[in-house]
């Protein structure tokens, strides 16, 4: 969520993903209106609903996932984040 955002931007909104979406399953089930809400403050809200969801949507079908690279929207800066 990163990506062209400041901390403090992300700061904000951060608590909808640890409080109320803090399964893959619940965001999945969350309506796309209530997140492209929630996100929107962010900028790009489109390109981050698809990434988020895209994302979302691997790691249930890849439930054993090991290769960061390998992630939907997860590019160099966010793989070697994963490896420190």
């Amino acid at each position: 969520m990163l990506n062209c955002t400041s901390r403090t931007q992300v700061q904000k909104i951060i608590h909808h993903f640890v409080n109320d979406w803090y399964t893959t399953q619940l965001f999945l089930h969350e309506s796309d209106t209530n997140i492209k809400n929630v996100i929107k403050s962010l900028g790009f809200v489109n390109r981050r609903f698809n990434r988020l969801k895209s994302l979302a949507q691997y790691i249930i079908n890849n439930p054993t996932w090991s290769d960061p690279y390998k992630l939907p929207g997860i590019g160099q800066y966010g793989a070697d984040a994963w490896q420190i």
